[in-house]
């Protein structure tokens, strides 16, 4: 996968790139974490790492849930890195918002369950957040990544280390 993070919008097509070389099929994995898991990630160091199978199965198992386990073709051509639109949507069905994972590995391949997969971590999302640090503290814009309008009204909870609730409000016409 080409990067530690990805945004998928709500709406409209879109598949996460799997770069690959000489790969006809990999097996995929797609698992949902549960928005009150993502404190955990943060606290356990996994937030955006490549995950090996201990790792992926103890989110499956404590965190979140599989959406997907099978299969799918890539595009090859030999000897040359290609780029193959995973359609997540298609073999999930319908996405919710919210943060997902992939993994991926050569069908035929038996790593180790110690040995890390590729893995994309990638959001679901129509909300694009923007947060600035400054002296006052935090200033957040929330704008639409279909269109980049202001979303009013979206609520908004500041969480703690620990998962407390810091603060909660609901953003203006301004976003």
């Amino acid at each position: 996968f080409r990067s530690k993070g990805y945004v998928l919008p709500l709406l409209g097509e879109g598949g996460i790139p799997l770069t690959s070389v000489n790969v006809e099929r990999a097996r995929l994995r797609v698992l949902r974490i549960g928005e009150r898991s993502l404190v955990q990630q943060l606290a356990d160091g996994l937030l955006g790492t490549q995950l090996d199978a201990w790792a992926r199965n103890r989110i499956d198992d404590q965190s979140g849930a599989e959406l997907f386990a099978g299969s799918v073709e890539l595009d090859v051509e030999p000897n040359r890195e290609i780029v193959t639109a995973l359609p997540v949507a298609e073999l999930v069905g319908p996405l919710q918002p919210g943060l997902y994972i992939a993994t991926a590995e050569p069908v035929g391949s038996a790593p180790e369950d110690w040995d890390a997969r590729a893995t994309q971590w990638f959001t679901v999302s129509d909300l694009g957040v923007t947060v600035f640090s400054g002296e006052n503290g935090l200033d957040v814009v929330v704008r639409s990544l279909a269109g980049a309008q202001p979303v009013a009204g979206a609520g908004l909870t500041l969480l703690a280390r620990n998962n407390e609730v810091l603060g909660r409000l609901d953003t203006d016409a301004a976003g």
